[in-house]
């Protein structure tokens, strides 16, 4: 009896043993499992942290964007780089950095001309056969038509290819649809750190865009078309009336250039005292607004006398040249703003009158009117220095909205050049100017560089500008140490609203209001 009682004492031991070890088992598996659980619980609380830290970043670059003057946008405003240390905010082991960069500081690949695209393409290829073939093919891949330029390609060229497509012939929505375009390898479009040759989409744009504002974020006058009335408004604080009638004088062609006037490239006098060429055009100071940050642009008050009425625009389109499509089927906005085919808010002021004014009309005594293409034209007329002061505030085209214009402030050197291909010296001076002056505060200051000759200022005014309403932000959201990364990259216009609130405002009063049509977003 011993021995198989002794058996049953064994067998109830090892029994115990085993469940003992299942139990153990079993409960480090619900251990495992429970931490696991727990580290993605956390990984995914960071990474909801990180994301709405990159949405903090965003909205505050939106908001710096929101108060700043639209009317000179240059690499020294406070919206370039922002960060929560900046803001003196903290949140525990999180950060933000986001950085805005201006897209008008680029080459707009939809709008830039063959010569511009070949002189671009062979500062970077080092190769000017190949820059002629890229150039060719980025016209024939943005136009409408199937028939190739010499060097070009279109879809008979892509569908010959390992794998087949065809050329878009319409404008470009990325740059990197350049990829696809012949003669664009991998190499030119990502660049090479090691010669200093920035990624291509560092260099262009396919969204550049700037309001058609005077200095203080007010609508331009069209010298074309303006009134007397108008032109006193718009001009008054800068010009005489003298002054004001011989431009008048000189765009009805009943006038040539007045006695006294000094001959190009020497320095105007006002009485007595010489006024250097490289004077500034002088910028008021601008009131503050009630509701509005104190170091922000603030909206200055309207003249007691309104404009004329004007035929407004039946809506917002791009320059000749200027994809369409950007204008008429953008993606959705945010921000609670709508479409970018959606007009601005029903107290828009227009631009300028339409229908007059073109080449080959006549004034009341018979004489042909002059076509002003630039105020380049009005050098003839004015001195120097009151011409540079007038600049950003009239135009010569009733659009609200430019396209393709390139930023003085913001491009970088390879875009400069393209512009002056056949004059680096000139690239080297505004370079020079805008880093001494803290960047150019009007076109005009142009005429401050000595380098450049009459022809070059004729072809270079038209093609630049000192402001942007398009703009790359780039938000990213970091949790620790990058435990978890957000990161954010949008382009955005930015356009402004002139608003009149009748039941709180007088007539003449306006309300600035900003909207952000979203063009691309990408979030991860």
């Amino acid at each position: 009896m011993m021995p198989q009682r002794r058996r049953k004492v064994g067998f109830a031991l090892v029994l115990v043993l085993g469940v003992m070890l299942l139990l153990t088992l079993l409960v480090a598996a619900i251990a495992f499992t429970v931490r696991g659980e727990l580290n993605v619980t956390a990984a995914f609380e960071d990474q909801v942290r990180a994301r709405y830290l990159a949405h903090a970043g965003l909205h505050k670059a939106l908001t710096e964007l929101m108060s700043d003057n639209p009317g000179i946008d240059s690499y020294t405003e406070t919206w370039t780089e922002r960060r929560t240390e900046d803001e003196g905010w903290h949140s525990e082991d999180g950060t933000f950095f986001v950085r805005v960069i201006d897209e008008s500081g680029k080459l707009n690949i939809n709008t830039a001309d063959r010569e511009t695209l070949v002189a671009f393409f062979t500062q970077i290829t080092d190769d000017g056969a190949l820059a002629e073939e890229i150039a060719d093919s980025i016209i024939d891949w943005r136009d409408g038509d199937e028939e190739p330029r010499l060097l070009g390609a279109e879809s008979d060229y892509y569908l010959s290819l390992e794998q087949p497509y065809r050329a878009k012939n319409a404008p470009f929505d990325s740059p990197y649809e350049l990829l696809l375009v012949k003669g664009i390898t991998r190499d030119i479009f990502y660049g090479n750190p090691n010669s200093g040759i920035p990624p291509l989409p560092e260099l262009v744009t396919a969204y550049s865009a700037t309001p058609n504002v005077d200095e203080r974020g007010l609508p331009r006058v069209n010298i074309n078309t303006a009134t007397r009335e108008q032109l006193l408004e718009a001009l008054g604080d800068i010009l005489t009336e003298q002054e004001i009638d011989a431009i008048l004088r000189f765009r009805d062609g009943t006038s040539q250039q007045p006695s006294g006037q000094q001959p190009f490239g020497q320095a105007p006098q006002i009485g007595t005292q010489p006024v250097p060429p490289t004077a500034r055009p002088p910028i008021g100071q601008r009131p503050m607004q009630p509701g509005m940050g104190q170091t922000g642009f603030q909206r200055p008050q309207q003249p007691t006398q309104p404009r004329p009425s004007q035929q407004g625009q039946a809506g917002l389109r791009p320059s000749r040249g200027a994809p369409e499509e950007a204008i008429e089927q953008p993606p959705q906005g945010v921000f609670g703003v709508p479409r970018a085919g959606s007009q601005f808010g029903s107290g828009q002021r227009p631009m300028g009158r339409q229908g007059s004014g073109q080449m080959g009309g006549q004034t009341g005594g018979g004489q042909r009117r002059r076509q002003i293409r630039s105020p380049l034209d009005l050098r003839p007329v004015l001195p120097t220095e009151k011409l540079i002061a007038i600049w950003e505030r009239i135009t010569t085209t009733d659009q609200p909205v430019l396209y393709g214009l390139v930023n003085l402030n913001t491009a970088p050197p390879e875009v400069l050049a393209a512009l002056l291909p056949d004059n680096p010296t000139a690239v080297d001076e505004i370079l020079t100017y805008r880093e001494q002056n803290g960047g150019f505060r009007s076109v005009g200051e142009l005429l401050n560089i000595t380098s450049l000759t009459q022809a070059e200022l004729q072809r270079l005014v038209p093609r630049v500008c000192v402001k942007s309403a398009t703009f790359r932000i780039r938000a990213a959201g970091i949790v620790g140490n990058h435990r978890a990364v957000h990161l954010i990259d949008v382009i955005v216009e930015r356009r402004l609203n002139l608003s009149t609130a009748s039941d709180t405002l007088t007539a003449n009063e306006s309300v600035p209001t900003v909207q952000f049509i979203v063009r691309t977003w990408k979030e991860r």
